[in-house]
C-alpha cells in the first residue's frame, strides 16, 4: 500500500500546459455566481429581494445556466476524458432538470401563478406535497 501512494503521489496528475487557464479558473466562479443570483428570488419568510410576477420562470433559467459552465470546464482541460466526463455529467444534469421542471409544473398549475409569494400563499390552505406523492411513484 505504501509503495502504490508514493507512486500516485510521484505522478504528474494534471499537465497545465494545454489547458486554457483563464477559462478554467473562471468558470467555477461563474458558476457559483449563479448560484449567488438564485438567493434573492428566493422568499425567506414572506419576504423576498427580488420579487416580480415569474420568479420561478427566472429561478428555472437560472438554475439552468450551471450546466454550459460545467460543458466549459471539460472543455478548458484540453483533455479528451475531462470533455467526455463533462459532457456525462450535463447529460446527467439535464435529464434531472426534465422531472424537476414537471414538479414545478405542477406546482404552478396548482397555485395559478408563476410567483414563489403566491405559490407561498396558496399553501396555506393545501399543502403541495399530497399531489407531489402522485409524480414521485411515476
Amino acid at each position: 500500500p505504501f509503495s502504490d501512494a508514493i507512486k500516485l503521489f510521484n505522478k504528474n496528475l494534471i499537465t497545465s500546459e494545454n489547458m486554457n487557464l483563464s477559462i478554467s479558473y473562471l468558470t467555477p466562479a461563474l458558476s457559483l455566481l449563479i448560484s449567488i443570483m438564485i438567493l434573492p428570488i428566493i422568499p425567506f419568510n414572506n419576504f423576498s429581494l427580488f420579487d416580480n410576477k415569474h420568479n420561478i420562470l427566472l429561478f428555472l433559467i437560472l438554475s439552468s445556466m450551471s450546466v454550459y459552465f460545467i460543458l466549459m470546464i471539460g472543455w478548458s482541460a484540453n483533455s479528451k476524458y475531462s470533455n467526455l466526463g463533462s459532457i456525462r455529467s450535463v447529460a446527467q444534469m439535464i435529464s434531472y432538470e426534465v422531472s424537476f421542471f414537471l414538479i414545478i409544473l405542477f406546482i404552478v398549475i396548482l397555485s395559478n401563478s408563476f410567483s414563489f409569494n403566491q405559490i407561498m400563499l396558496t399553501q396555506n390552505n393545501l399543502w403541495f406535497f399530497w399531489g407531489n406523492i402522485i409524480l414521485f411513484t411515476i
